[in-house]
């Protein structure tokens, strides 16, 4: 976009692993970096023992070279224990994965401090948060995602704060367990918002503070069937929402 008359398009290839996959685009200070994943070994159904063996894949995060942005390159591979959620503000060599772990019964995810020297990642600390984790939502040193939990007879969220500022010891803070269903959709201005129920037909709101567990502060209905994106401005909150408009929420 250097010359907004004519803004050009250019691409390079991540993986050509028609297995595989890769996303979760991130900027860490002034470098831009790709994730993906290489299976170690494919899942399968045992007939046998009538089980299912979910697999085992190896993590990369690519470094994408934009030195001349019409031909970006990937320039580094670099082994990583998940897919990248994003990095340090104060530091650019300090960055964050989230591992998804599945044993056939239960799931767990690992969310890592790493340091990168070079083409090296090497891994600081790292904590364990049951249940399905959405969306990693960066803040500082701060991180923030929700952890769904669920069997046959119930279903439950968590909003989780983890203080990375010590990157051997990341400090985890969880909300209060909730019954329903939600993922982590913003946040924004000291709060965090969290879809609410099975067709997402409303959100919960949390006031966030440092050192503190987040706090549920408040419900609200919304008038669509999905809450796509958010943004604060002083103490309201829009939120949109599908063909209603934006819906102004006060955060007093």
């Amino acid at each position: 976009a250097s010359d907004p008359d004519a803004p050009s398009v250019a691409s390079t290839v991540v993986t050509r692993d028609k297995d595989g996959w890769w996303g979760n685009l991130r900027a860490v200070g002034d470098q831009l970096y790709a994730s993906h994943y290489a299976w170690e070994e494919q899942p399968y159904y045992d007939d046998a023992k009538q089980s299912y063996y979910p697999g085992v894949v190896r993590y990369y995060i690519d470094r994408v070279d934009l030195t001349d942005a019409k031909n970006p390159r990937i320039s580094a591979k670099i082994n990583v224990p998940g897919f990248l959620v994003g990095g340090s503000e104060d530091d650019p060599n300090v960055i964050y994965t989230m591992d998804y772990r599945w044993d056939g019964s239960r799931t767990t995810n690992d969310l890592a401090v790493l340091e990168l020297s070079g083409d090296h990642a090497y891994l600081q600390g790292h904590v364990t948060i049951p249940g399905y984790t959405g969306n990693v939502f960066v803040r500082g040193s701060t991180a923030y995602f929700s952890a769904q939990s669920y069997d046959q007879n119930d279903s439950s969220v968590r909003l989780y704060q983890v203080d990375l500022s010590n990157p051997q010891r990341p400090a985890v803070l969880p909300s209060k367990k909730t019954k329903g269903w939600g993922w982590l959709l913003g946040v924004e201005g000291g709060h965090a918002f969290v879809t609410s129920g099975w067709a997402n037909q409303g959100v919960d709101v949390f006031k966030l503070q440092d050192g503190e567990s987040p706090v549920y502060e408040q419900f609200v209905r919304t008038r669509g069937w999905w809450t796509s994106s958010l943004a604060v401005q002083g103490d309201k909150a829009l939120l949109a929402s599908g063909y209603w408009g934006t819906q102004v929420v006060d955060l007093k």
